[in-house]
């Protein structure tokens, strides 16, 4: 649990110059880092990191990936890991000079893989990946050098799952 918490403070670090430093060009591709919150990791929900990468060929449309990689804390488990890469596409429903808001689709992927302690014999291991696709919704708020975003997002067809993502990202 130490080393998730060095990585995510090592990241903002890496991000916060990044952020004073960028002047808005045209606006052609966006890298963020955010917090995500998904349900159906685990029995409860769970908090993970989130990395995104969106080119916008035109003002109407975006395409791009994101990443998310789950806190996973359970007891029960020793060395749990989550993860889920997704494809997007999207349409913007308004694009105006203070926010956006868009729709969007695509595929998933998850993988995940634990480890059970079992009393008097070798652990239990759990691992597994899954394809799927999802769909959601998101908007993002202007704030000078900074694109601030909120996307809630269904995973089906594969690891069911809500999400809700939030965070920044530059423009490039």
């Amino acid at each position: 649990m130490i080393i998730k918490r060095i990585i995510f403070s090592v990241a903002v670090i890496i991000m916060l110059p990044a952020a004073a430093l960028s002047q808005k060009m045209g606006g052609e591709y966006e890298f963020g880092l955010g917090a995500t919150y998904g349900t159906s990791v685990t029995d409860e929900a769970e908090a993970g990191l989130h990395f995104s990468a969106y080119y916008i060929p035109v003002s109407a449309i975006r395409v791009g990936a994101d990443a998310t990689y789950y806190l996973v804390n359970d007891p029960q488990y020793q060395s749990p890991s989550f993860y889920e890469v997704n494809l997007n596409a999207g349409v913007y429903l308004y694009n105006g000079e203070m926010f956006r808001l868009y729709l969007m689709g695509g595929g998933h992927y998850a993988s995940w893989s634990s480890e059970r302690p079992i009393a008097g014999s070798s652990p239990e291991v759990t691992e597994g990946s899954e394809f799927g696709f999802n769909g959601g919704a998101g908007l993002e708020l202007d704030y000078d050098t900074i694109l601030f975003y909120i996307e809630p997002k269904v995973s089906v067809n594969g690891f069911d799952q809500f999400a809700i993502s939030a965070g920044g990202r530059l423009p490039f």
